[in-house]
């Protein structure tokens, strides 16, 4: 399996807090669904408009756009981390093969134990 998954330092999430399994596993045994508005506060107050690709949008149009986030995915419900992905996987019985950090982007290929 090749996982693609944001990384922070690169991205509008940086001044988030990483993510925790607990967390992960809680959602997972709750049956949370893409439409959870859990994390909406937090990525009004720290998402960094300056780091969003494209166009530039003013704090009025990211809340109406955050808000339609099931549709638009427009924000990050997490914020992955390598220790949080190597314990998602290791909790999944999955190895690493590979791993590598770029600046937007965290790859791993891993496969089943």
């Amino acid at each position: 399996m090749l996982l693609i998954l944001p990384h922070k330092i690169g991205n509008f999430d940086h001044k988030r807090n990483d993510t925790t399994i607990d967390h992960l596993i809680s959602d997972y045994k709750k049956n949370i669904g893409e439409d959870d508005m859990t994390h909406y506060d937090e990525t009004i107050e720290l998402h960094d408009l300056d780091r969003r690709p494209g166009v530039k949008i003013s704090l009025v149009e990211h809340i109406k756009l955050s808000k339609n986030n099931f549709k638009n995915r427009y924000v990050h419900h997490h914020v992955f981390s390598k220790k949080l992905i190597f314990e998602v996987l290791e909790f999944c019985n999955f190895e690493i093969i590979n791993y590598l950090e770029k600046n937007e982007d965290l790859i791993t290929l891993c496969q089943k134990k």
